[in-house]
C-alpha cells in the first residue's frame, strides 16, 4: 500500500540519516522548556490579578525590577523561537536531502534554516490571523445565541460551524505543512507558498488526509508502545522510590522521583528526537511524491 509505504521508507531513512537526530534533539529540548514557560506564565498570570488587588504598592515599588525580568524573558522567548524555527527550517530541509538520498550537511542545513526564518514567521501569522477571524466570525454570534438562550437557532448554527471549523482547520495544517516545504524546498514566497500549498491540497485532498490518518495512527502506535516500554523501565524505581517514601517519608519520595527523572529524561527525549525526524521525513516524502 502506497501510504504504508511511506511510513516504512521513512523509517529507514531516519534510522540511516542519524545526523538529522540532532536537530529532532534541539526540537524536543527546546519545545520542553516552551511548554514549561508557558505552564510558568499561565501561573502567574493567576497570582498576578490575587496580588493586584491586595499588594498594588508593593508592585509598584519593584515595577522597575519586573520590567527589566520581562525583558529578560522576552529576550529568552525571542531566542527560543529563532533556536526552534530555525532548526525546524533546517531538519525539513535536511529531510529532503535524505529522501533524495544526498549527502546531508548539518551546517548547511543550519543556514538554510536561518535564511528561511522570516519567511516561516509570515507565513505563520498569517495563517494565525485567518484563523483568528474565522474563530470570531464563527464563536462570537453562537455566545450571543447562547447566552439569550435561543437554543432553536443556537444548536443548527453550531452544527453548521462544525461543518465550517473542521475542513478550514484541517486546510490551515496542510497549508502549513506543504507550505514549510514551499519556502524552504522550493524557495518560494510567502503568498506564492500559500496559493501553491492550497492548490496541492485541493488537488490531493483525498490522499493528504488519508495520509494524516495512517501517519497519526502510526505516530500513536509506536508512542503506545515507548510507552508501555518506559512503564516497565521504571517499575524498579518506582519500587525503589516507595520503600525510601516509607522509611524517609518526603525526603525519600523526592529522592526516588528524582532518580526516576534522570533516568527518564534522557530516554524520552531521545525517542522524542527521533520522531520529530520521522515525522519530517514522512511529510516531506509525501510532499515530494504528489508534487512530482
Amino acid at each position: 500500500m502506497f501510504y504504508i509505504q511511506i511510513i516504512i521508507d521513512s523509517i529507514k531513512t531516519t534510522w540511516k540519516n542519524k545526523k538529522l537526530w540532532v536537530y529532532g534533539l534541539i526540537l524536543s529540548v527546546f519545545s520542553g522548556i516552551t511548554l514549561i514557560f508557558n505552564g510558568l506564565t499561565e501561573q502567574d498570570g493567576g497570582s498576578a490579578k490575587q496580588l493586584s488587588a491586595a499588594q498594588s504598592a508593593q508592585i509598584n515599588k519593584y515595577w522597575p525590577f519586573i520590567t527589566v525580568a520581562f525583558i529578560i524573558f522576552l529576550i529568552i522567548a525571542c531566542f527560543i523561537a529563532v533556536l526552534v524555527i530555525s532548526a525546524k527550517n533546517g531538519l525539513i530541509f535536511g529531510t529532503n536531502k535524505a529522501d533524495k538520498k544526498e549527502k546531508i550537511s548539518l551546517k548547511k542545513c543550519w543556514k538554510i534554516g536561518k535564511e528561511k526564518f522570516w519567511k516561516i514567521i509570515g507565513l505563520e501569522i498569517i495563517m494565525a490571523i485567518l484563523s483568528a477571524i474565522v474563530y470570531i466570525a464563527l464563536n462570537n454570534p453562537l455566545e450571543n445565541l447562547y447566552k439569550q438562550k435561543i437554543f432553536a437557532l443556537a444548536i443548527p448554527l453550531t452544527i453548521l460551524a462544525l461543518i465550517i471549523a473542521i475542513p478550514f482547520t484541517i486546510l490551515v495544517v496542510f497549508i502549513q505543512i506543504y507550505g514549510y516545504r514551499e519556502i524552504i524546498l522550493e524557495n518560494k514566497g510567502i503568498f506564492k507558498s500559500i496559493s501553491n500549498s492550497y492548490n496541492l491540497f485541493v488537488e490531493n485532498w483525498k490522499k493528504s488526509i488519508l495520509m494524516l490518518l495512517i501517519f497519526s495512527a502510526a505516530i500513536f502506535s509506536i508512542s503506545f508502545i515507548l510507552g508501555i516500554l518506559l512503564i516497565f523501565l521504571s517499575l524498579p524505581v518506582l519500587i525503589f522510590t516507595l520503600v525510601l517514601f516509607a522509611v524517609l517519608q518526603k525526603t525519600g519520595a523526592i529522592i526516588g522521583i528524582s532518580v526516576l527523572l534522570v533516568m527518564l529524561l534522557p530516554i524520552i527525549l531521545f525517542f522524542a528526537s527521533v520522531l520529530y525526524v520521522f515525522k519530517e521525513i514522512v511529510w516531506t516524502k509525501f510532499y515530494n511524491i504528489i508534487k512530482s
